[in-house]
């Protein structure tokens, strides 16, 4: 039996388990950049809940709350709207005729 037994020698990852690595940090990777996203989204959403007086909505605040959705998360007028009116419902604030009006007032332009 010989002292230098090369299978006993530690070897480096395999291929397979380099790949499964590497899609492994690419996944931790894709994570905190979803996490830093929504960390910055809600720190955006508390500064306008600071924009909320006597529990109602501005037009601007409503408009800009739109446009930001439309931007950040790239979907349609008509959804940003969806979305910002339930936001501000999980708030407790009504901002329907809002929507409504602004909805009416995209469809004239």
């Amino acid at each position: 039996m010989s002292a230098t037994n090369e299978s006993a020698a530690p070897k480096g990852p395999s291929e397979q388990q380099r790949q499964m690595d590497e899609k492994l940090r690419e996944a931790a990777r894709k994570q905190n950049e979803r996490e830093a996203q929504l960390s910055s989204l809600l720190g955006q959403g508390d500064a306008r809940g600071l924009k909320l007086v006597g529990g109602s909505v501005s037009e601007s605040t409503f408009i800009d709350a739109v446009k930001e959705n439309m931007e950040v998360f790239e979907v349609s007028k008509a959804q940003a709207v969806k979305d910002v009116v339930q936001e501000f419902r999980l708030m407790g604030l009504d901002v329907s005729e809002l929507a409504e009006r602004y909805l009416n007032d995209s469809q004239q332009e």
